[in-house]
């Protein structure tokens, strides 16, 4: 993978239950706050750095207001 010299990010923390069927959603939302210029970091940051039921009520009100 490219990636121009810079260091490659990525997060070792699961935030969603294995089980979950909402991952598409967790995808849109990183999508569109990377659109609205948020950084990585700060998305994460949205979440419990574990699966949580918050974590799924979370995507699950963001995936109601997208739809």
């Amino acid at each position: 993978m490219k990636t121009r010299n810079k260091p490659i990010e990525y997060n070792s923390s699961q935030i969603q239950n294995i089980d979950s069927i909402m991952y598409g959603y967790y995808c849109c939302y990183y999508i569109i706050e990377r659109y609205k210029g948020k950084q990585p970091i700060d998305i994460l940051l949205d979440f419990n750095q574990k699966p949580t039921l918050f974590n799924e009520v979370f995507i699950r009100d963001f995936a109601l207001d997208i739809v």
